[in-house]
């Protein structure tokens, strides 16, 4: 069946769209729409909503229905996670050096780490009015989209290709990915694993008929401070990183933005002894042990190069 493909960087990232059967340029439709949603959602642009919201934090902003979205997402997984999953780590990850875009650190890698105070979980949550198309965050404090506006982005772009025709999409954003409907090979998405940092070559191949595959590690996004190397994972209880055993969650789900939460919640942590709610969970440790949890067995399997799908890096 017709599977046009497409790559291209967006969201500080790179991006993979496969849209299978459906009128020609739905590749082209589904990649506009993720840079819209970047523009919308960036930290890192001055006229975002999010920037908005951040720079007027306490007052209500106009905002998308997009954006509502988000934040009622984020606000979803916070709690769902018991609060190991924040939005409201902006300060922190700024402090931590992270305050532009990663591709500019690169060539300035040499930051100040300023220890913060920010414990997102105590302050007062973000609010949204989705009738009135209103949002705000707390005075003083900083919602960071990071991963799950990712995740959600994925969400969004393949139920569009889906309402638009295609017989099957998959959206892979960063190592986000969301994918229904018929693949382009066989009846089963194959994914595979190559976070080689984490002990992971390729091998490990995640298969099932659709749903959300999300990544997170510590080995990735590290950055040289005055204090000595960090990472983009912010522990909201203390402003820093999370000090735990385990460098690598991945996580299959039903949507992608829980997904992104779940994974970014777990690195940082100690081996689990029950997976978060709706997801099947495999965990790495800085020993290269590999645990997986729920019914993540079901999905681990081996399958020949030529079927798969997408490979997740």
């Amino acid at each position: 069946m017709y599977a046009p493909e497409l790559r291209f960087a967006v969201m500080g990232t790179t991006a993979h769209i496969v849209v299978v059967g459906g009128e020609e340029g739905l590749v082209d439709v589904a990649r506009h729409r993720i840079e819209d949603l970047e523009t919308i959602w960036s930290r890192f642009r001055a006229n975002s909503e999010v920037s908005r919201l951040n720079a007027r934090s306490g007052d209500w902003v106009a905002v998308s229905p997009e954006t509502v979205t988000l934040i009622e997402r984020a606000e979803t997984a916070w709690a769902l996670t018991g609060g190991t999953f924040d939005a409201l780590i902006g300060c922190a990850v700024v402090a931590l050096g992270y305050d532009r875009t990663f591709k500019s650190m690169s060539t300035n890698p040499t930051v100040s780490n300023v220890r913060s105070e920010t414990n997102g979980s105590a302050v007062a949550r973000p609010e949204v009015d989705a009738e009135g198309r209103i949002a705000r965050v707390p005075a003083g404090a900083s919602f960071d989209p990071g991963g799950i506006g990712k995740g959600l982005a994925a969400d969004i772009v393949v139920d569009e290709l889906m309402s638009m025709g295609a017989a099957g999409a998959l959206v892979n954003i960063g190592g986000d990915l969301v994918a229904r409907g018929k693949p382009p090979v066989g009846d089963i998405w194959a994914v595979a694993l190559d976070e080689q940092k984490a002990g992971l070559d390729g091998s490990t191949v995640l298969r099932f008929g659709e749903g959300a595959v999300a990544s997170s590690t510590s080995l990735k996004r590290t950055w040289r401070t005055t204090d000595g190397t960090v990472h983009h994972i912010v522990d909201p209880a203390t402003g820093q990183n999370p000090t735990g055993d385990v460098v690598l969650a991945c996580v299959v789900a039903g949507a992608g933005w829980w997904a992104e939460a779940a994974a970014t919640s777990l690195v940082g942590g100690e081996m689990l002894i029950d997976p978060p709610p709706g997801c099947a969970v495999l965990l790495v440790d800085s020993h290269g042990t590999i645990r997986t949890y729920g019914d993540m067995d079901e999905y681990v399997g081996v399958a020949e190069r030529q079927t798969l799908t997408e490979v997740i890096r």
